[in-house]
């Protein structure tokens, strides 16, 4: 049993589906950012010009997906906002 107030007990709800998106895209963010990270310490640390030059794609390549992820949070959080303002969950889409 969990905890009770008078006669009512508390139920966990999980957070509505736009915020689940909105935080696994955190996350993502959080580990494109770690990855990159890494790969920009690992080229400074080569020797090898071909491998530098390799690790630096990659880190191009994972720039842009930091800003297409840092975008999709952006519009995210704007729509989740634009649902709170209306107070409205049923103009919600599904």
């Amino acid at each position: 049993m969990g905890p009770r107030f008078g006669k009512c007990r508390l139920v966990w709800v999980p957070p509505p589906p736009e915020i689940r998106v909105l935080q696994a895209l955190m996350r993502h963010y959080v580990h494109l950012k770690t990855t990159r990270a890494q790969q920009s310490v690992y080229a400074q640390s080569s020797e090898a010009a071909i491998v530098t030059a390799s690790i630096h794609e990659v880190i191009a390549t994972l720039d842009e997906q930091i800003a297409q992820v840092e975008r999709k949070i952006r519009q995210r959080r704007s729509t989740i906002a634009h649902w709170g303002r209306l107070g409205n969950s049923a103009a919600r889409p599904t």
